[in-house]
């Protein structure tokens, strides 16, 4: 069977394409159950180019991935397979699992996955080329029409994979069209991520997940090596981007790590770290690997707006240690900052430009905060009543959503703009 892959995603002018890990790893299972797979990426709607899709691949079925932020991009594309081509549409990816209540009620979908999709997607589409049942998939709420009504089944969700190395590789080989492997490649070493901050949609998936196996997971370091070299053979990069919300989350796993990839692989290679997470030890094990750039989320600066808005409880003082032990061992480290944060004032705004000035990060990120559906933050806007009917598609967009008495609107947009200045210049 045919299964081609929706992925509507940022422009490139704002953020270069970016691979998906998921569905690389669902495109990898599907063609080891004996299925054909495409993709399909994009940032706007045109509709003469999914005509040239659908000519050349012919799909049987239609997966479409979305996160909130392209969500309404992902339904024009839905509503194009499903009412223009008549072809069947699931939907997954992070919105269906956070919002799944939502996400169901999606014009034109069939149904959506709630949970970990490998296993359950391969499962549904060995059942549908078969024309067998598959409504009762664990996983999947599928939607249909009885004596005139619309029904939803709502299947229970399924333990979470815990052998990550029984996964076949991501398939990178489609994303070829869209992405220049040669520049980086992105890997993962394991899944999911214990801290709970409130605008981030982890705390949302523990808790719809609860019971069901370890959320973080760690896939053996021999199998990332093997990974790694296959693709590295095929693409040759020029340096590896390990994305793994925190890669420093296990100190023993970082120093197998640095064991296994100082000798076999040799790579310069960059990583995402918490600052509560490091310290000179992991910097020694980091730096012998071949790390050269660690990414580090500092959102703010002002330590109480941090701890008790965000539930980040590093202190300042961690963050200040973090980044002396990288400039110390010659990593490069970037910040992650956000202005417009719930309750923030132009003082806490300049908290975080002079906590940047501090630290010398070597690059620094500013976006502006607007809060995920399903998500603490959300439900604190929503509750005061601070979330506007402004549209944003993303969070490099110069816009907020909120309309908030600590802070205008006018004057978040302005220190974004001037965020970079401010600590440098």
């Amino acid at each position: 069977m045919n299964v081609l892959f929706l992925y509507p995603t940022t422009p490139p002018e704002i953020f270069p394409p970016n691979f998906s890990q998921g569905i690389g790893y669902l495109s990898s299972s599907l063609k080891k159950a004996g299925h054909k797979t495409s993709l399909y990426m994009c940032w706007e709607y045109n509709e003469a180019e999914l005509n040239k899709k659908l000519d050349e691949f012919k799909p049987d079925i239609i997966a479409a991935n979305a996160v909130s932020d392209q969500f309404l991009l992902a339904q024009q594309l839905i509503n194009f397979f499903s009412t223009k081509a008549k072809l069947p549409v699931v939907l997954g990816g992070v919105h269906s699992i956070v919002s799944p209540d939502s996400a169901i009620q999606t014009k034109g979908i069939l149904g959506i996955c709630v949970g970990e999709a490998e296993e359950a997607f391969v499962e549904f589409c060995n059942k549908y080329q078969k024309g067998e049942d598959y409504k009762d998939v664990k996983n999947f709420w599928f939607k249909f029409q009885k004596d005139g009504k619309e029904e939803i089944i709502k299947n229970p969700l399924r333990p979470l994979l815990q052998d990550l190395d029984s996964l076949p590789f991501p398939d990178r080989e489609m994303f070829e069209p869209y992405i220049d492997f040669s520049d980086e490649m992105t890997f993962m070493t394991g899944r999911g991520c214990p801290y709970e901050c409130t605008y981030c949609i982890n705390h949302t998936l523990m808790k719809q997940l609860k019971g069901l196996g370890k959320f973080v997971r760690y896939r053996s370091i021999q199998n990332v090596m093997s990974e790694i070299k296959q693709a590295v053979e095929k693409y040759k990069p020029k340096r590896l981007m390990f994305d793994d919300d925190t890669f420093t989350l296990n100190p023993q796993h970082v120093k197998e790590f640095a064991d296994a990839y100082s000798k076999e692989i040799k790579l310069p290679f960059v990583c995402n770290i918490r600052v509560e997470t490091v310290n000179e030890s992991v910097f020694a094990d980091l730096k012998r690997a071949g790390c050269i750039e660690v990414k580090a989320g500092i959102e703010s600066g002002n330590e109480k707006l941090r701890r008790e808005v965000l539930k980040r409880m590093m202190t300042n003082e961690q963050i200040e240690l973090a980044f002396s032990l990288a400039h110390k061992y010659g990593i490069e480290a970037s910040a992650f900052n956000m202005v417009g944060l719930p309750t923030e004032t132009e003082e806490m705004i300049w908290d975080t430009i002079n906590l940047n000035r501090k630290i010398k990060p070597h690059r620094i990120s500013s976006t502006i905060f607007n809060p995920y559906p399903n998500t603490e933050s959300y439900e604190l806007c929503k509750k005061n009543g601070w979330i506007s009917d402004r549209k944003v598609s993303s969070y490099h967009e110069n816009e907020t959503m909120l309309d908030q008495p600590s802070i205008s609107r006018e004057k978040i947009k302005m220190y974004q703009k001037i965020f970079f200045g401010a600590v440098y210049y």
